[in-house]
């Protein structure tokens, strides 16, 4: 990770587990272009505008663009909402690395 990332920690409810009913969230902003092989299997956080809810899709595959123009995609499965999706974005993009313990 670069000088850049910042990390942001709060507890949270958690909806849909009946057995969970909050958790640990901790999110840390990184460029697109400095996600590698190590972040495959780890969380990208997002907000589901159809659930009002944020969501994390786990990271499947990372591939570097050199363009033109540069870019970045990444392969991702949402596990709460039972799909798999791809995004492609500029390597300054700052996404959010998400991990969470629940509780």
């Amino acid at each position: 990770m670069s000088g850049d990332d910042r990390t942001d920690m709060w507890v949270s409810e958690v909806r849909g587990d009946a057995s969970k009913t909050g958790a640990v969230v901790a999110t840390t902003r990184i460029r697109a272009g400095a996600l590698t092989d190590e972040h495959v299997g780890k969380s990208l956080g997002f907000r589901d505008d159809a659930t009002r809810a944020n969501i994390s899709g786990e990271i499947l595959r990372i591939e570097h663009h050199d363009g033109p123009p540069p870019s970045v995609s990444v392969w991702l499965r949402y596990t709460t909402l039972g799909r798999d999706d791809y995004m492609r974005v500029a390597p300054y993009f700052e996404v959010q690395l998400v991990d969470a313990i629940t509780f």
